[in-house]
C-alpha cells in the first residue's frame, strides 16, 4: 500500500502532528536554518515549531548565498542562538539582556537547526552567521526529548529551546503551549516504539 504523507509537516498521515499546533503570535521574529539532512527527520522538531510560530521564517541549506543571508541579518538587531566557546570572539548577550537593550519587535533570532556536528559545519561556511551576537540560554531543566539523545544536561531539542527562549525574553506564558507539541511527538513516538515500528520518515 502506498504511503500518503500530510502536505504540511511531510511527515505519514498517521504520524502527522499538524491539528496539535498551537498558534502563537510572537513579538521577537524567529528564522530557522536546517541542515539538509534534517529536512526528512520525523523525530526533528524545528519544522513544527516554526509552523506553531506567526513570526517565522524556515530555511534549508548548509551554505547559504550572501542574499538569502541579508535578507535575515540586516533592518532589525539579529541574534544567533548557539553557544560560543572562549576561542570565539563574538559577543554574547543572555536573554534578559537583550530584553532590556532592545526593543523586542525589532528583533530577530536565527536558529541553526541539526546535529552539533551539521551545525558546527554550517557556522563554519557561513561566516556572517558565525560573526553574529550570540544569546545564551541557562536551560533550568533537564531536556524531555527523550527520543534523541541530547549531548549533555543543558542540550535541549529545538522546540525546548524556543519554547525558553521566547518565554524568557516576551515575558509570556504563551509558548507553555508548544510544550504540548513535545508531549504529543513523545507519546507517538513511544507508541511506535512498542508496536516495534519506530518514528519512519
Amino acid at each position: 500500500m502506498a504511503r500518503v504523507y500530510c502536505t504540511k509537516c511531510h511527515r505519514l498521515e498517521n504520524l502527522c502532528l499538524c491539528s496539535a499546533l498551537p498558534e502563537l503570535d510572537n513579538q521577537v521574529e524567529l528564522a530557522f536554518l536546517q541542515h539538509p539532512l534534517e529536512q526528512n527527520q520525523v523525530k526533528g522538531t524545528a519544522w513544527l515549531t516554526h509552523a506553531s510560530l506567526s513570526q517565522s521564517h524556515f530555511l534549508v541549506g548548509e551554505q547559504f548565498s550572501s542574499d538569502e543571508l541579508s535578507n535575515l541579518i540586516h533592518n532589525k538587531h539579529t541574534f544567533l542562538l548557539y553557544p560560543a566557546s572562549e576561542e570565539e570572539s563574538v559577543t554574547t548577550y543572555s536573554a534578559e539582556q537583550v530584553r532590556e537593550q532592545f526593543p523586542l519587535k525589532d528583533c530577530r533570532v536565527l536558529i541553526l537547526d541539526g546535529t552539533w556536528k551539521k551545525t558546527r559545519k554550517m557556522l563554519y561556511l557561513n561566516p556572517e552567521l558565525a560573526a553574529l551576537p550570540r544569546i545564551m540560554l541557562q536551560p533550568q531543566q533537564p531536556s524531555e526529548y527523550s527520543i534523541r539523545k541530547q549531548k549533555n544536561a543543558q542540550t535541549l531539542s529545538t522546540l525546548e529551546a524556543v519554547m525558553a527562549l521566547l518565554s524568557e525574553l516576551e515575558q509570556s506564558k504563551q509558548y507553555q503551549g508548544l510544550q504540548n507539541v513535545m508531549d504529543a511527538l513523545v507519546r507517538q513516538h513511544q507508541a511506535c516504539v512498542e508496536t516495534g515500528k519506530g518514528l519512519e520518515g
